[in-house]
Order: structure tokens, then sequence, then C-alpha cells
């Protein structure tokens, strides 16, 4: 059995540690497969972000793709609207004022490969307001689509 003194066992723990902590530093709080709460609309408080995936892009930086559950959007014609969104671009500092809590790490993810495969071809864009104002423009625009006024 190889012994250890008190400093070495100190010296190796404080190495992981930094270690860890500059990993964290480079990819931020944000890691795929997390769930987070966030500032969500009211009677959506039960809603949730999933981190997909990260990238960073040239002219944006970190753009962390994000798919959402347990909306509750309105359907002005009386049907059933959405309850999730499977695919969202978003800028991390969009998310940032967003999320409130992690919930969950290392989740299964959704199936989000069509929606990203799409952003992609159509060179979609990446959304800079808050998770909550996104859901809120969700619901405007499919109320529009359907012919409903405000």
């Amino acid at each position: 059995m190889i012994g250890f003194s008190a400093r070495q066992v100190v010296a190796v723990v404080l190495v992981l540690l930094s270690t860890t902590a500059s990993m964290d530093a480079e990819h931020g709080k944000y890691q795929v497969g997390q769930v987070w709460a966030y500032i969500a609309r009211p009677g959506e408080e039960e809603s949730t972000a999933t981190i997909l995936k990260i990238e960073k892009l040239e002219k944006l930086g970190d753009v962390i793709h994000v798919s959402l559950t347990g909306l509750r959007i309105r359907n002005c014609s009386g049907g059933r609207g959405p309850t999730f969104v499977a695919h969202l671009p978003i800028l991390r500092s969009a998310l940032e004022r967003s999320t409130t809590k992690r919930l969950k790490s290392n989740v299964p993810l959704p199936y989000f490969a069509d929606g990203y495969k799409q952003w992609q071809e159509n060179r979609g864009g990446v959304y800079t307001i808050t998770l909550r104002e996104i859901v809120q423009l969700i619901e405007d625009t499919f109320n529009q689509g359907i012919q409903c006024s405000g």
C-alpha cells in the first residue's frame, strides 16, 4: 500500500478542483442534457428547458439549442395548442436572463435532429429575447396562423 501525506492529498484535491473550475468556466454553467426551470408565463410555471446542443458561432458567440416542455399555448379557435417546442436556438446571454434553477442533469435528449437540420439548411436565426418572450411570440404567431384576432 502506498502512503500519502496529508499535504500530498490536499495538493491533488486542489489540482482536481482547479481543473473542474476551469472546465466550468470554459463551458459555462450550461451543459447538454441539463433541464432548467425558467421565468415562465403565468400558468406555465412547470415548463422546463432542456439543453440539446451548445455551439459557438463566430459572429454571435455561444448559441444554445433547447427544447421546451410543459407549455400552454392558447388556441384562439378553442382547440388544443402546442405543449412543447422541439428545437429552439437562443443566445447564451438570453438564456441566462431566463433560467432560474437547474433541475436535472444527464437526461436523455428528445429528438431534435430534424429541427436542427432545418435551422442549419435555412441559416435560421437565433433568439436574443428571453424564453418567456419567445413562448409569447410563438403563441401570437400560432394564433395569427389560424387567423384569429388578438
